[in-house]
């Protein structure tokens, strides 16, 4: 495989050096302006259930987050959580943050691979809608990695649909936008 066919599971970042996409570290020191959430329990599809695990935001995306949102520009708030399963084993991570007043954005949601398939990922995204619907936010908007068919799947499923207001995102992404 050359360089130009990196698989998605193996995409790294290459602008700085050994950080790989997807890959988190350990919890930071909790500080910031980070939501103030409770931890979220959600009824998985075989009935068992999980728990998203609210948790400060890595160091990282916290700079993006200053960089990307700055003060000036209003209403910001975050939130990101650990995706546990009812033994309390850890399947991912999700992440939200709101893009405007009326805008609640899923930037990521990742389940492992051993986790995928039992519905970790429509249970994560169901409580965010229901997250948006209780916080009073209008839209829930995410963008859509166009070669991951399963999640294309769950978000169309759920009632999202292609938002062509937005700017165009990056190629291989599509903006995606589920009004509440």
């Amino acid at each position: 495989m050359d360089r130009g066919e990196v698989r998605v599971s193996e995409l790294a970042h290459y602008g700085i050096k050994g950080m790989k996409w997807g890959v988190r570290k350990a919890d930071p020191p909790a500080s910031g302006k980070e939501s103030k959430s409770q931890d979220i329990e959600v009824k998985l599809k075989n009935g068992t259930t999980m728990t998203l695990n609210s948790r400060p935001s890595p160091p990282m995306q916290k700079l993006v987050d200053r960089i990307l949102h700055s003060p000036s520009k209003g209403h910001f708030e975050r939130q990101s959580f650990h995706i546990k399963n009812q033994d309390g084993d850890r399947v991912g991570e999700m992440y939200m943050f709101s893009e405007s007043r009326d805008s609640l954005h899923v930037g990521w949601i990742g389940v492992r691979d051993k986790y995928r398939g039992y519905g970790y990922a429509t249970a994560s995204m169901r409580a965010a809608v229901d997250n948006a619907r209780a916080k009073g936010y209008k839209n829930l908007t995410l963008q859509a990695v166009n070669e991951s068919k399963d999640a294309v799947h769950i978000y169309e499923k759920m009632g999202f649909k292609e938002d062509l207001t937005k700017e165009e995102p990056m190629e291989g992404l599509t903006n995606m936008k589920l009004k509440l």
